[in-house]
């Protein structure tokens, strides 16, 4: 009679306990949220710790928790969840030590794109997509590419 139009016995307590599962876990965040708030007058280097390990922790929930994803997981989470597009923004002296570690071969096509506009930030995904467009073979844009979420602001190296 109910073929497939029919809520199965469980299915609407399932789909309640994963709503309540998910408000209890935010609601949790948020009361951490305004701890934070508290102690950053007195305790700066300790809540601004504790903000980057809620940001990590939010990230790998948002992005899959995959084991060795926590840095890439980050800095997606800056870039694509902060609202502030600084942190998709690549200096080009960390974009041409990226190519350099993890593809010499493409380190003059870096040169010659950072070299247009020396003193101004890259976006990310348009150089990507001046990558994709290059004469570099298919296996160094593969690794440039696959490596360019290193070199933004949210990723920086002193």
């Amino acid at each position: 009679m109910c073929a497939n139009s029919c809520v199965q016995p469980g299915q609407a307590m399932e789909g309640t306990a994963k709503q309540q599962f998910i408000q209890s876990f935010f609601a949790a965040f948020e009361e951490r949220i305004k701890r934070l708030l508290e102690i950053r007058t007195s305790f700066p280097d300790e809540a601004f710790t504790l903000c980057l390990l809620y940001i990590d922790r939010l990230a790998s929930g948002h992005f899959g928790g995959k084991r060795g994803q926590n840095r890439r997981n980050f800095a997606r989470a800056l870039k694509q969840l902060s609202g502030n597009e600084l942190f998709g923004m690549i200096h080009p002296r960390e974009v041409k030590e990226l190519a350099q570690e993890y593809c010499p071969s493409a380190v003059s096509f870096i040169e010659s794109v950072a070299g247009r506009q020396p003193n101004a930030l890259l976006a990310e995904d348009q150089l990507a997509d001046e990558v994709r467009r290059s004469t570099l073979l298919d296996v160094e844009k593969g690794k440039l590419i696959d490596n360019l979420w290193r070199a933004p602001m949210s990723e920086h190296r002193p």
